[in-house]
């Protein structure tokens, strides 16, 4: 093997060695009496609901004394402020050597699809196009405007004279009569 490449156990145990047993095992107790307690959580119109919490529930960290939950929609996150009381007193009846003083509450953060963000590019490029072909008409709009203006400027009625409005209707009296009236 060469020297370049580490064996896979190597980077395994270097990545795991921060990890201490006590706090995995402590984490993992804190996670099955989180389950358990809101599972104890029963209401006369939704016997499930405590089960319900826990399904939509997880817990992300416990910091000074503060159990921090992250939640998949806001419903829960009410629910969970309306047992708070009954959850605190639980997980510190069922946990003797940890101390929690306080619930934080956050709602769990939604990965895109990466067919909407597609759909998205596909709508912002529509409102661009949109937004263009709007200002070519608009230029259009004014183009055959000016156009128009000119055209009726060029075909208003002018006066003629008077002496070549006449040799123009002699004009025309001597076409209507093929030169009969001539002498």
């Amino acid at each position: 093997m060469s020297d370049q490449f580490e064996d896979f156990k190597q980077i395994i145990n270097r990545t795991f060695e921060n990890i201490k047993n006590d706090d995995l095992n402590r984490a993992n107790t804190i996670y099955n009496v989180w389950k358990e307690v809101l599972g104890r959580i029963n209401n006369k119109f939704n016997e499930n609901e405590g089960k319900n919490l826990a399904d939509h529930t997880h817990i992300t960290d416990l910091k000074n004394g503060i159990l921090f939950v992250e939640a998949d929609h806001p419903g829960w996150i009410e629910l969970l402020k309306i047992y708070k009381k009954f959850i605190l007193t639980g997980l510190n009846r069922t946990l003797k050597d940890v101390k929690i003083e306080n619930l934080a509450f956050s709602l769990k953060k939604k990965k895109k699809d990466p067919y909407e963000v597609k759909n998205d590019d596909i709508r912002r490029q529509k409102e661009e196009m949109m937004l263009k072909m709007e200002m070519e008409q608009k230029i259009l709009d004014e183009k055959y405007k000016k156009s128009s203006e000119i055209d009726e400027k060029k075909n208003e009625k002018r006066e003629i004279p008077a002496e070549l409005a006449s040799v123009l209707d002699n004009l025309r009296q001597d076409m209507l009569t093929n030169g009969e009236n001539k002498c």
